[in-house]
């Protein structure tokens, strides 16, 4: 009895294993009208500015590994992701248990490639595009309903793949462009698909629904459809398309994302994780969604994401340290700063990597100093010789190879060198007015020593300055009018002589009158005091 349990129990198990082993269709990926950004399951990747292509987020099938060179196009898959090179031939990495990363056996020149859960679809660069699909096949969604099928632009999503089929010219005039959607594989949620011939420009689509955009409509007109299975197509559902035009939109799990005509995000559906709340600003491009989490794309080629940071897909980054020190006029300064990944609590967790640049994006350093990068790429080197005194206030934006940003406003103070008299401890002899000794005050160089940073706060540079400032002064004049002996210091005999070579300089009349800051009594000093 206890084996029949013991081998029911291991079939259940096995049954399990076997279960979970095998991968939903309800996963997402989605890419930009561009081609430049793109979302998997749980990463993203880019194309940058210089071509090259980076990526973030989970990495555990290599999925975010780009390889090196140039491309022009990019496109994620849930765990893999897929790229065309300069050349126009597809290159992809990462998860490839269905062959969705074989690509030697396609032949010629592509314009387009769009990465699907298991399964990738492509365009050849023809006139009229033809549709070429590989990777998972289970239900048809790699395989295109008949031969010479041409389309203008395609969305591997799920257990199916849908397309645009090329149709009449652009109204006006124009290449070829649009025609009505088709679709193939698992029909589940493709039974509301519009059919007519609508001069689609853009389509996105998930395992339940998809979206498709149209560029000419006129003035007043929504310019977004969708349709899906009913439970994502009722109020509220990412189904269910807001009214406005867009000029692209992102299809997640279960939320979309668009940019609408002035450049403003809007999202909606599913808001569990913040995913349908997107940002502020008028500047975006290019927007992608992934599953719970989207991102955009601004016209400086920054990037922002939202929504669940489960796998640093959500990448969140700051600069640091948090605070600089205060500095001197006329003494060096110098310091590192770096940008630094945090988790979704504020911890910071390492450091963004190598292609970090940084910029004053408000107000400006203190005259003197500069930023400069670090050979590594992985921060900036902070430093010079502040030649104002005052307190300024400035704001640092750092951005990381993806280009993510960070921002962060500093403060610094910059303390005068210059000492006045009237600052003077109460021991010390001034010079009263027309006293033949001038510039004595800096005559003595400042000079930083062991016990003076023992008796200062730790880190305040201008107190160790000004204590071992007054105490050389003081030791000096002392020694000139006689009052005692000079205080040992450690250092060095011909730092001394240099020090009152400096003073012997400046000419002395026969009789100097000099005012006792203590007793405020008038004492006189002869030129025999000097020698």
């Amino acid at each position: 009895m206890v084996k029949q349990l013991r081998a029911r129990w291991m079939r259940v198990v096995a049954l399990t294993t076997i279960l979970l082993a095998i991968p939903s269709p309800k996963v997402s990926a989605s890419t930009s009208f561009d081609g430049r950004l793109t979302l998997g399951h749980s990463h993203g990747c880019v194309l940058r500015s210089d071509n090259r292509v980076s990526c973030w987020g989970r990495f555990d099938s290599g999925q975010t590994v780009s390889p090196a060179g140039e491309f022009r196009y990019v496109s994620a898959g849930a765990f893999h992701t897929c790229a065309l090179d300069l050349g126009g031939t597809p290159v992809c990495w990462g998860h490839n248990q269905w062959g969705q990363t074989d690509t030697v056996t396609l032949a010629g020149r592509y314009q387009y490639v769009s990465g699907g859960p298991f399964h990738n679809c492509a365009l050849t660069e023809d006139t009229f595009p033809l549709v070429v699909c590989w990777g998972r096949n289970d239900h048809g969604e790699a395989s295109p309903p008949y031969p010479g099928l041409s389309l203008s632009g395609v969305s591997s999503s799920g257990f199916s793949t849908c397309g645009i089929q090329v149709g009449a010219e652009i109204p006006g005039g124009g290449p070829v462009y649009v025609g009505p959607l088709i679709c193939w594989g698992v029909s589940e949620g493709t039974e509301s698909m519009p059919t007519s011939a609508n001069h689609y420009s853009g389509l996105s689509g998930s395992a339940d629904f998809g979206c498709a955009w149209k560029s000419y409509v006129p003035q007043g007109e929504d310019n977004v459809q969708c349709w899906g299975v009913p439970h994502v197509s009722g109020p509220g559902g990412p189904a269910n398309a807001p009214p406005g035009n867009f000029t692209e939109v992102g299809v997640g799990d279960f939320h979309v994302c668009g940019i609408r005509a002035n450049g403003t995000l809007h999202c909606w559906g599913d808001n569990s994780f913040g995913q349908a709340s997107p940002p502020a600003g008028s500047n975006y491009v290019a927007v992608a969604s992934g599953n719970r989490f989207s991102c955009a794309r601004r016209r400086d080629d920054s990037l922002v994401c939202w929504g669940l940071n489960y796998d640093h897909n959500v990448p969140r980054y700051a600069i640091t340290p948090e605070l600089l020190p205060s500095g001197v006029v006329g003494m060096p300064y110098g310091g590192t700063l770096s940008m630094s990944e945090l988790t979704s609590s504020g911890e910071q967790v390492g450091l963004a990597g190598q292609g970090q640049s940084f910029r004053v994006s408000s107000g400006a350093l203190p005259p003197g100093l500069r930023l400069n990068d670090l050979p590594t790429g992985t921060g900036v080197f902070f430093s010079g010789t502040p030649n104002v005194a005052g307190t300024f206030t400035f704001v640092l934006t750092a951005r990381e190879r993806s280009g993510f940003e960070a921002s962060r406003s500093y403060t610094i103070g910059i303390e005068s060198r210059r000492v006045t008299g009237g600052n003077l401890p109460p021991r010390l002899l001034v010079p009263s007015q027309g006293s033949g000794v001038r510039g004595l005050s800096h005559a003595v160089s400042p000079r930083v020593d062991r016990d003076v940073d023992r008796a200062v706060a730790p880190g305040c540079r201008a107190c160790r300055v000004l204590v071992k400032y007054w105490r050389t002064v003081a030791s000096t004049l002392a020694h000139l009018v006689g009052d005692t002996e000079p205080k040992r210091s450690e250092s060095t005999s011909s730092e001394r002589g240099s020090d009152l070579e400096l003073a012997r300089r400046h000419e002395a009349p026969q009789s100097t009158r000099l005012t006792n800051s203590s007793t405020g009594r008038p004492e006189e000093i002869k030129n025999s005091d000097y020698e």
